[in-house]
């Protein structure tokens, strides 16, 4: 059984050697979830925050932790208040803060329930970086060798499918 992934309590070497692969340096950022906000729907929830109270979306990366299991980065939204504040507004299992990777790069698009995410480390050894797409929901009903739903234009089985 995989221990659960929490947010790291320091930031060991380890954690910073994987760090130093993103431009933006990490801060560690409160989590106050809204009433209305949905775990696993960032993007979603932010949206409504600024729709209520203004302010912006900052996209970037938090960082999830298993010692000795796996490192890694989830793409993921926090909502930045009209005063400059950055606050996770979304729930995270118990978490009260998280160590957030602002990234001015990559944006969402609302493309279905994707989840880019970067392994650094995994069962105790070190990968290469990568991206890997993990649906939060059930897979659609694609053929293999149809264009993937996820709209990067290469066949299913070569792409989503495949994972």
């Amino acid at each position: 059984m995989t221990p659960p992934q929490t947010t790291p309590i320091e930031i060991t070497p380890n954690i910073q050697e994987f760090l130093n692969r993103f431009i933006c340096a990490p801060v560690w950022m409160d989590v106050r979830p809204e009433p209305y906000a949905v775990p696993n729907e960032c993007f979603l929830n932010v949206a409504k925050k600024i729709a209520r109270d203004g302010g912006f979306l900052q996209h970037g990366w938090v960082v999830w932790y298993a010692p000795g299991v796996i490192l890694e980065a989830e793409f993921h939204g926090v909502w930045i208040s009209p005063t400059g504040e950055m606050v996770d507004i979304t729930p995270h299992d118990g978490e009260s803060r998280i160590l957030f990777v602002p990234d001015h790069q990559r944006k969402w698009k609302g493309m279905g329930h994707v989840v880019p995410a970067m392994i650094a480390e995994a069962n105790g050894r070190t990968l290469p970086t990568t991206v890997q797409i993990v649906h939060a929901y059930a897979r659609p009903n694609v053929g293999r060798n149809n264009p993937c739903p996820c709209g990067s234009g290469a066949k299913y089985k070569k792409c989503c499918g495949g994972a």
